[in-house]
C-alpha cells in the first residue's frame, strides 16, 4: 500500500506534468492561430518581417480548401517540431544532457534529468490530441 505522502507527491508531480502538457499544446495552437489570424486579417503585424510577409502573401492566394490543407500541413510540422524538441531534451545531444523542471508556488518536479525520465515524448501525443 502506498504511503499517503508518496501518493500526494505523485499527484503533485502528475499535476505539474499535466500543466506542462497544456503549455506544449498552447505552443502548437499559437502557431496555428497566427495562420488563421492572417487569413482573417486579424492581428496583422504593422511592420511584418520577410517571413511574415511571405506567409501573408501566400495565404492571400489560397482558396478555402487550399488554406485548410496548408493549416493541416502546418499543424503536422509544428507538432513534429515540438515532439523533436521534447525528445531531444529527454535524450540529450552528444555529450550534452538537459535538466528540465517545473514548479509553482508550492510544488516542484523534475521532468527530465540525469536519472529522471517522465516519458514526456510518449505523453506528448496525448497532450496535443
Amino acid at each position: 500500500m502506498e504511503k499517503p505522502i508518496i501518493k500526494r507527491v505523485l499527484i503533485m508531480e502528475n499535476n505539474l506534468i499535466e500543466v506542462f502538457g497544456k503549455l506544449v499544446k498552447t505552443s502548437r495552437d499559437t502557431g496555428l492561430d497566427i495562420v488563421s489570424n492572417y487569413k482573417n486579417n486579424i492581428e496583422i503585424p504593422q511592420s511584418p518581417d520577410e517571413e511574415q510577409k511571405a506567409l501573408m502573401e501566400l495565404i492571400k492566394t489560397l482558396d478555402v480548401e487550399q488554406f485548410h490543407q496548408l493549416h493541416k500541413g502546418m499543424k503536422y510540422c509544428i507538432e513534429l517540431s515540438l515532439f523533436k524538441l521534447l525528445s531531444t531534451i529527454e535524450r540529450g545531444v552528444g555529450d550534452y544532457s538537459f535538466d528540465l523542471s517545473m514548479q509553482n508556488s508550492s510544488d516542484k518536479t523534475q521532468l527530465v534529468g540525469e536519472n529522471i525520465d517522465n516519458e514526456l515524448s510518449l505523453e506528448y501525443w496525448n497532450w496535443i490530441s
